[in-house]
């Protein structure tokens, strides 16, 4: 895994970079590659891909905001905390889905809790799921599937291809029902709130490049889906 640390104050960038060694040594557990920037501009021209990025708002050069703003254009889904002493950001950070947005001083506790946090996401991104339909078994990323819709027969959207399988509708709503990115949003339809890209009171559009798919979102589900969407918004799962 790749992880990077930005801020103009090297101490700062020190100080996140220790309290990350020691979140996976404690455990004896493999240490992410640390990439240690001190500028948004160093960060960008590494034009490295990371898992999780720790991020400063108030940078000499290019500011927080910008460098966010490209990391996600690169990324959509990138994990993002924010690290900082400038609360009036927050704003602004939302519009980008960050994963969590951290006050200084530094409270090692937060830290901690946002590192749990992103590697119980991290895993389950990376977690394969096997599908079997009549041509054989095929293991794809859970964070790849885009929408699961039952009309007759169950098919199930990927970014690379669409499946027809004989599985039920249940057993799907069963066997997803822990990644904390999909949603039932009909009772024929589970998506992944990853792809949303725009939604009416009974439909909800989602995007992966250039696949355009559209699933039915019941009325009662209204109120409920715009307040999981916004909170899902400002987490990026």
């Amino acid at each position: 895994m790749n992880f990077a640390v930005c801020d103009d104050e090297p101490n700062i960038v020190n100080h996140l970079s220790q309290i990350v060694t020691e979140y996976f040594n404690v455990p004896k557990l493999p240490v992410p590659n640390i990439f240690r920037f001190f500028s948004g501009e160093d960060l960008l021209s590494a034009e490295l891909r990371y898992d999780l990025v720790f991020i400063d708002m108030q940078m000499k050069g290019i500011n927080g905001v910008e460098t966010i703003e490209e990391l996600k254009r690169r990324q959509p889904n990138l994990l993002i905390i924010v690290v900082t002493d400038y609360p009036e950001y927050i704003d602004s950070a939302m519009n980008f889905s960050i994963f969590r947005y951290i006050t200084k001083p530094i409270d090692e506790t937060r830290i901690i809790k946002s590192l749990d946090k992103a590697m119980e996401l991290l895993t389950k991104r990376s977690f394969k799921i096997k599908i079997t339909d009549a041509v054989g078994s095929h293991l794809v990323p859970a964070s790849s599937i885009i929408m699961i819709e039952y009309k007759n027969l169950l098919y199930i959207y990927t970014k690379e291809e669409t499946f027809c399988v004989s599985d039920t509708f249940s057993y799907w709503k069963e066997h997803l029902s822990s990644f904390p990115f999909f949603y039932l949003s009909h009772r024929n339809y589970i998506i992944n709130l990853n792809y949303v890209a725009d939604y009416t009171f009974d439909e909800i559009i989602l995007k992966a490049g250039k696949n355009v798919l559209k699933a039915k979102l019941t009325k009662r589900k209204n109120t409920e889906f715009e307040r999981l969407i916004a909170k899902h918004l400002s987490r990026s799962y």
